[in-house]
């Protein structure tokens, strides 16, 4: 009787080790990306799982933050960046296993969910405008070219007092919807949001007043497991389907972008 009940034991034992060490579900691909991406990367991280069958988890954040992440340790496996030079940075670290590519250019627009965007600009200094929500430039691209702007326009030393800063462009733009901001520069792409498509209005900023904005992506090496899959996803960037669901959400693409 002692036998059996200790076979049965081991049998439990066994049983339940092996249910343990069963095999898990494949990790997913962890894309650190720039917050004005966040839900064109919605449409192209779901249109490359319908394709490839791998999984993919979003990681936001301004691009300035995220570079800091990834030098500090972070396991993700692709950086996209609002600005060429983040992502480089990381190559240059030796974080990355190729240069990085630029995907799709940003565009700085001026924005507002309560008010029409005046023809003459000078009226943003009147006390008539209390706040305008730009994202912070030590850290988030849009920034550096919603000051650029300003600086092209000559509008910064009279605007300066009044800006307000959020983290990265979501922040900044929550500054405008809430009303912290009456006014907003940010991305284009805030204009094809769901829930901002019929608020407010809206102003293209002159592409001569700021650097382009470079949407740049790299594989990083910190995974050898998942570096292949990883390396598939920067390919689906610049194919046909990734380039239709790009320009639906407002970016400009390179000319000579290459496609599948």
């Amino acid at each position: 009787m002692k036998k059996y009940c200790f076979k049965v034991i081991v049998a439990l034992l066994f049983g339940g080790l092996s249910a343990c060490t069963s095999p898990q579900q494949p990790r997913p691909l962890l894309i650190a990306t720039a917050a004005n991406l966040q839900y064109a990367m919605r449409d192209l991280t779901a249109a490359f799982t319908a394709e490839s069958g791998i999984a993919c988890e979003l990681i936001l954040g301004s691009s300035g933050k995220l570079t800091a992440q990834i030098r500090a340790g972070a396991p993700y496996h692709v950086f996209l960046a609002a600005d060429e030079q983040y992502a480089e940075a990381i190559f240059r670290a030796g974080l990355a296993a190729e240069p990085p590519e630029t995907f799709a250019y940003g565009q700085l627009i001026w924005w507002s969910v309560t008010q029409a965007i005046p023809e003459d600009l000078t009226v943003l200094a009147t006390d008539a405008v209390p706040h305008i929500a730009i994202a912070q430039p030590r850290t988030a691209p849009f920034g550096v070219a919603a000051v650029e702007a300003l600086q092209y326009l000559k509008l910064y030393e009279a605007l300066e007092p009044k800006l307000v800063y959020g983290e990265s462009v979501a922040q900044a733009n929550q500054f405008v919807t809430t009303g912290a901001a009456t006014y907003g520069l940010t991305a284009l792409s805030t204009t094809r949001i769901p829930a901002y498509q019929e608020t407010g209005q809206w102003v293209a900023v002159d592409t001569q007043a700021y650097q382009p904005i470079e949407q740049s992506v790299v594989t990083l090496t910190a995974d050898e497991l998942l570096r292949p899959q990883a390396v598939a996803f920067q390919r689906f960037l610049f194919s046909a389907p990734a380039r239709a669901i790009l320009r639906a959400h407002a970016y400009r693409l390179p000319a000579n972008t290459p496609t599948q």
